[in-house]
């Protein structure tokens, strides 16, 4: 359980830099 905790933890986080990365990405083309 702790593990799969830690698991969305970093999943979360990346989908955040992810979409981060994305928002700059657009934000320069546009």
């Amino acid at each position: 359980l702790f593990s799969y905790a830690i698991l969305g933890f970093a999943f979360s986080e990346a989908t955040g830099l992810f979409a981060l990365m994305m928002a700059f990405l657009l934000l320069y083309v546009a």
